[in-house]
C-alpha cells in the first residue's frame, strides 16, 4: 500500500489529475480554473508535471501554491450569524493537482481500510446502502416486536466538522493505521500550509493562518475526514463487542447495526437503557476531546421504538442531552417515515425544484435557458428519490433504478445490506427468487416491483456448475438469456450445467453436450469459457457488454417490456419517436421546442386559445379562414404554402401537405430524405417552420405582412449561420495530433481481433518484433467469441500462451483496444462480470511471465496484427497457428503487406 501512495508519479497520472478536475469549479487566488489547464496542456504540461514530480521528490510546497480564498455560502435564506454560512475553500489549480492525485491514489486503499458502516467516498460503496439500511432500522423500530419496545435510534450532528479537525490527531492517526511517515508527512503538509483571505463582495480581504482543520474544497478532505471517523467507530466497535451497546437486529439472522456514519452525518442505535446511552455520549465526548469534533445537541434528534415507555424516554433524554424527539425528517435526502400518501412524503422535490425554476432569474430566461435551467437543478437533487407518477417514462425509470439496488445485493452479496436484508427476508434463496415477506418494509417492496424487470436481462455466469439448472435457469448466451433446449423428448429435470464439465479436465464434456442439448446451443455453450478456480455460479446482465447492470440498459428494456405488452393501434405516425426526432434536430434549442410543442399541440394558435377560454378570435389573422389550428398556420395557410413551395419542397397530393401535422411533421422529419430530397434543403426545415411561426405574429402583433419569399430567404439564411456557427466552434477546438507509434524497449507483441455479429467466428492475430524492431513472425488464429470485447480478450489470452511456449518470457503486448487497456491497466475487474473467467486466465498467465505490459496504440500502428485477424476470420473455421513465419495459406499479397 505505502509503496503504491509514495512512488514516484508518472506524466500520465499528473495529466489524468489534472482532467479530473472539474473545469468548471470557481477559481482560487490565481484566478485560473482547471479549464484553462486542460485546453492548453500542450503548453502547461511541463511546468505542472515538474511542479509535482518536485512535491514527491522533496516533500516542499511553496506556500503561495496553498493560499485559500474562503467563500461564505448561506444555509437559509436570510444568515445573522457566521454558523448560518457554509465556509467553502477555493483552492489553486496547482495546489489542486498534487492532492487530486494523491487522493486518487489514497480512494484506492480506502475498501480495506474503511469500515462497513461508512458508505461515502469509498469505491463500489453508494449513499443508498446507508439510506436502505436506516429505513429497515427505522422500520423495526415502529412494528418489529422485538425492537420497537427495546431500542432507540439517535441522529447526532457535528457542529463545523471539517473545521475543528486537530491536525496533530490526524497525524497520529494516520500513522497508527500504518501509513508510512513519508506520506503522512505529505499530508500534514498539503492541510497545515494553508493560508486564507476571505472574500468579501468579491474582494479577498484579511489574512488567516489556521492551526486546525481541513478544507471543503480541497480533494483530500472527504478522504481524510473518514479515515478520522475510524477513531469513532473503532470505540464503537470495542464496546459492542464488549456488550456495553447493543446494536440493533432487525430480524434474528441479521447482523447488529449500532451505528451508520456518511461523513458528519451519525446515526446511532442502542438499548433504550441509561446505562448503554450513558456509555454512547462517553464515547462520542471522548471522540471529540481528542479529534476536536463537538456535538451540536441543538441539532441532534432522537427516535425511540414504538412501545418506549415515556417515563424511560424521560430518562434518555436528559442522559444523553438531547430534547428533539419524534423523528429526524429526512435523513441523507430521504424522508425518514414513508407511509400513507408518498406523493405528500416526496412533494418537497417538486417544491425545490419549482422555487428555482420560478425564481425572479429564471422567469427572464428563454424556452431554451429554462430547459438547461430545468436539467441543472433536477440532475442536482438525488436520483435516488422520485416522486411517484402515473407518467409511463418515470414509472420505468423508477424501476430501472430500483433494479440497480436488486442488482448490487446480487454482487455484493458480503455488504453489510446485503446481510441486513438477506437475515430478513431472504434466508435461503437470492434477492431475484424469494416470493413473500411478512410485514415487508416500504423500501423492501419498491425493490421487488423491480424483481420482473431484473429477472428479465439476467444470465447465469457458470462456475463451478453445481447451482445452475440446465433446462429451468438461463444460461445460454443467446440474444435472449434462456435456458437450454434438449435434443429429445425426455431429459432429466434436474440436470445441472457441472453435469457437462468433464471433471478431469475442466472443460466441457463435449459427448454429453452431443447426447443432451440441441446443436444449436452446442456453439453458444463452448464459446462459454470455464474458470480455473472453484467459484461459485453467478449473474451477469446480458443488455451491457460488460456484464454490469446500468440504469441506462435497465430503462430500455423496461420501455421495451411495456411497449410489448400493450397492443397499439396505429393510424398515424408514433408521436412519441416524432417527438425524440425533434430533440435531436441540428438546431438551436428554441426551434426544438417550436416543434415538440406543435407535436403535443401546445402551440397557442387562436383554436387553442380559444379552447382554454383565453380568447374569443378562432380565425387566422393572415388569411381569416375560420379556424387557425397548428397544421393551418404551418401547412394550409395560403402564405404557408407558398413557402414551402419557394423552399423547393414539392407538394406530394395525399402526401404532403395533409390534414394532420403529424403526417406532415413526420414527412419532412423523416420520409422526405428516402424520397431522395437533398439533405441541404431538408436542413432548413426546422427553421423554416420557426420563421413562418415568427410571421404570423408579426402580422397580429405588429400588423406587419411578411412576403413568402423574405421568410425563405430569412429562415434559410438564419440556418446558413447556425451552421457556420457550429463549424468555427469546432474549428476553435484544438484537435490534437494522432499519437506517434512509438516503441518500447524490448520484444513487444502486437495483437489485434477481428469480429463480425454475422459470423460464427471470430479472427485473431499477433505479430511479434524483437529488441531491434525486426518482425520474427506473424500468426493468427480463429475462435467463438460473444462480442468484439471477448474476441480482443481472447487473442491477447492467445497471444500470452504462445509467447510463453515459445520462450519469450519478457513481452510487452501491444492493442487498439483501449477498452481492454482500461480493464487491465486500471484494474476495473469487479465492473466486468461477463468477463471475469477471462480477467483470471489473465493474472494466472501473467505470473508465468518476468515482465509482462499491455499498452495502448493507435490503430494506424497495428494494420499488421489487423490483416492477419481478418485473414482468420475469413477460413471460418477453428484453427489455431504458432509458428515462425506467415501462414502459407494467406495470400502472397497479404504477406508482403504485413511483414
Amino acid at each position: 500500500m505505502n509503496e503504491a501512495l509514495t512512488k514516484a508519479p508518472s506524466d500520465d497520472e499528473i495529466q489524468s489529475a489534472m482532467f479530473d478536475i472539474n473545469p468548471d469549479k470557481a477559481p482560487g487566488p490565481d484566478g485560473m480554473t482547471s479549464l484553462f489547464f486542460q485546453k492548453y496542456w500542450g503548453i502547461t504540461a511541463e511546468a505542472v508535471r515538474h511542479m509535482v514530480k518536485e512535491f514527491f521528490k522533496n516533500g516542499t510546497l511553496d506556500p503561495r501554491l496553498n493560499q485559500t480564498n474562503i467563500c461564505l455560502l448561506p444555509k437559509t435564506e436570510r444568515p445573522i450569524e457566521m454558523t448560518e454560512f457554509r465556509p467553502i475553500s477555493l483552492c489553486n489549480v496547482s495546489y489542486k493537482v498534487i492532492s487530486k492525485l494523491m487522493s486518487k491514489r489514497l480512494k484506492k486503499c480506502l475498501p480495506k481500510i474503511i469500515s462497513e458502516t461508512q458508505s461515502a467516498f469509498v469505491a463500489r460503496r453508494l449513499i443508498t446502502d446507508n439510506i436502505l439500511v436506516a429505513h429497515e432500522v427505522f422500520h423495526a423500530l415502529r412494528s418489529n416486536p422485538g425492537c420497537r419496545s427495546k431500542f432507540v435510534a439517535i441522529r447526532t450532528d457535528m457542529s463545523k466538522a471539517f473545521d475543528r479537525v486537530e491536525w496533530s490527531f490526524l497525524e497520529a492517526l494516520l500513522l497508527k493505521l500504518g501509513f508510512s511517515p513519508q506520506w503522512v508527512s505529505w499530508i500534514k503538509l498539503c492541510i497545515s500550509s494553508v493560508s486564507y483571505q476571505v472574500l468579501l463582495n468579491g474582494e479577498p480581504k484579511g489574512s488567516i493562518k489556521p492551526s486546525r482543520g481541513i478544507r471543503q474544497g480541497d480533494p483530500l478532505s472527504p478522504f481524510l475526514f473518514i479515515l478520522l471517523t475510524e477513531a469513532l467507530i473503532s470505540q464503537l466497535q470495542g464496546a459492542e463487542s464488549e456488550g456495553r451497546i447493543t446494536g440493533l437486529k432487525i430480524a434474528r439472522n441479521s447482523p447488529p447495526v449500532s451505528h451508520l456514519l456518511f461523513v458528519d452525518d451519525s446515526l446511532f442505535f442502542c438499548k433504550a437503557e441509561v446505562q448503554q446511552c450513558s456509555e454512547l455520549v462517553r464515547i462520542i465526548n471522548t471522540y471529540g476531546l481528542s479529534s476536536g469534533q463537538q456535538l451540536n445537541v441543538n441539532k441532534s434528534s432522537i427516535l425511540f421504538g414504538s412501545k418506549v415507555p415515556q417515563d424511560i424516554k424521560s430518562e434518555l433524554k436528559q442522559s444523553l442531552g438531547i430534547s428533539k424527539e419524534g423523528g429526524m425528517g429526512v435523513y441523507l435526502g430521504l424522508p425518514e417515515k414513508i407511509c400513507g400518501s408518498k406523493k405528500q412524503a416526496f412533494a418537497f422535490i417538486q417544491e425545490r425544484l419549482n422555487n428555482r425554476i420560478n425564481s425572479w432569474s429564471g422567469k427572464l430566461l428563454s424556452k431554451g435557458g429554462k430547459e438547461i435551467l430545468l436539467k441543472s437543478v433536477a440532475q442536482a437533487l438525488p436520483t435516488y428519490i422520485r416522486e411517484d407518477s402515473d407518467s409511463e417514462i418515470f414509472r420505468n425509470f423508477n424501476l430501472a433504478l430500483l433494479a440497480k439496488q436488486l442488482w448490487r445485493l446480487l454482487q455484493h452479496p458480503s455488504s453489510l445490506l446485503a446481510r441486513v436484508l438477506k437475515g430478513r427476508y431472504y434466508r435461503q434463496s437470492s434477492p431475484v427468487d424469494v416470493k413473500k415477506a411478512s410485514s415487508p418494509s416500504y423500501v423492501w417492496r419498491s425493490l421487488m416491483a423491480a424483481q420482473p424487470l431484473l429477472k428479465a436481462g439476467l444470465r447465469r455466469s457458470v462456475g463451478t456448475g453445481t447451482n445452475t439448472m440446465v433446462w429451468s435457469d438461463n444460461w445460454i448466451p443467446d440474444t435472449t438469456p434462456r435456458p437450454a433446449s434438449p435434443c429429445g423428448p425426455s431429459f432429466n429435470p434436474s440436470l445441472r450445467v457441472s453435469d457437462l464439465i468433464d471433471a478431469a479436465t475442466g472443460n466441457w464434456n463435449t459427448t454429453a453436450l452431443h447426447a443432451l442439448v440441441t446443436s444449436e446451443d452446442i456453439p453458444l455453450i463452448q464459446s462459454l469459457r470455464l474458470r480455473r478456480t472453484n467459484r461459485p455460479d453467478g449473474f451477469v446482465w446480458a443488455l451491457s457488454k460488460s456484464g454490469t447492470y446500468s440504469v441506462q440498459s435497465g430503462y430500455a428494456l423496461a420501455m421495451t417490456r411495456e411497449t410489448s405488452t400493450v397492443p397499439t393501434l396505429v393510424s398515424e405516425p408514433s408521436t412519441t419517436s416524432l417527438k425524440a426526432k425533434a430533440w435531436s434536430l441540428k438546431t438551436s434549442r428554441k426551434i426544438k421546442h417550436f416543434i415538440w410543442q406543435a407535436l403535443s399541440d401546445c402551440v397557442p394558435v387562436c383554436s387553442r386559445l380559444t379552447d382554454r377560454h383565453c380568447s374569443k378570435e378562432r380565425n387566422c389573422p393572415r388569411c381569416g379562414a375560420e379556424n387557425e389550428t397548428i397544421n393551418h398556420l404551418l401547412f394550409e395557410c395560403p402564405p404557408s404554402v407558398q413557402v414551402w413551395a419557394l423552399a423547393h419542397i414539392p407538394h406530394s397530393p395525399g402526401t404532403f401537405p395533409s390534414a394532420s401535422i403529424f403526417s406532415n411533421l413526420n414527412h419532412l422529419l423523416w420520409r422526405a430524405k428516402g424520397l431522395g430530397l437533398p439533405t441541404s434543403i431538408l436542413e432548413n426545415v426546422p427553421w423554416i417552420l420557426w420563421f413562418i411561426w415568427k410571421a404570423r405574429n408579426d402580422k397580429l402583433f405588429n400588423g406587419k405582412d411578411t412576403s413568402p419569399l423574405d421568410t425563405v430567404q430569412i429562415a434559410i439564411s438564419e440556418a446558413g449561420n447556425w451552421k457556420l456557427a457550429q463549424v468555427m466552434l469546432s474549428h476553435n477546438e484544438e484537435e490534437a495530433p494522432p499519437p506517434p507509434c512509438t516503441q518500447p524497449t524490448g520484444p513487444r507483441c502486437s495483437i489485434d481481433a477481428s469480429w463480425h455479429q454475422d459470423d460464427a467466428l471470430f479472427g485473431g492475430g499477433m505479430v511479434l518484433t524483437n529488441e531491434d524492431g525486426v518482425t520474427t513472425f506473424g500468426s493468427f488464429t480463429s475462435n467463438r467469441g460473444l462480442t468484439p470485447l471477448h474476441a480482443e480478450f481472447h487473442t491477447l489470452l492467445w497471444a500470452m500462451k504462445s509467447s510463453l511456449q515459445m520462450n519469450h518470457f519478457d513481452m510487452t503486448f501491444e492493442t487498439d483496444c483501449q477498452q481492454l487497456v482500461k480493464i487491465i491497466v486500471d484494474e476495473e475487474e469487479e465492473d466486468w462480470p461477463s468477463l471475469l473467467v477471462e480477467i483470471e486466465e489473465f493474472h494466472h498467465l501473467h505470473s508465468m511471465f518476468n515482465f509482462c505490459s499491455l499498452r495502448f496504440i493507435p490503430r494506424s500502428c497495428n494494420v499488421r496484427a489487423d490483416s492477419l485477424a481478418k485473414a482468420a476470420r475469413a477460413r471460418g473455421t477453428i484453427f489455431s497457428h504458432v509458428i515462425s513465419r506467415i501462414p502459407s495459406r494467406t495470400a502472397q499479397t497479404d504477406q508482403m503487406e504485413i511483414l
